[in-house]
């Protein structure tokens, strides 16, 4: 991977991580692996 395309793939996660308004359930919630899944959608994306 070029070390710009590193560079702007960290800046990326690092900025999602302070701008993120997220409150993660309790683990004992019935809602907690569907939310876990769609922040990961949105921290990582859907490949190909």
């Amino acid at each position: 991977m070029p070390f710009l395309l590193l560079m702007a793939h960290g800046a990326f996660h690092l900025y999602r991580d302070q701008k993120l308004e997220f409150v993660e359930p309790q683990g004992d919630s019935p809602d907690a692996p569907v939310i876990w899944i769609l922040n990961q959608i949105g921290n990582e994306g859907i490949g190909r």
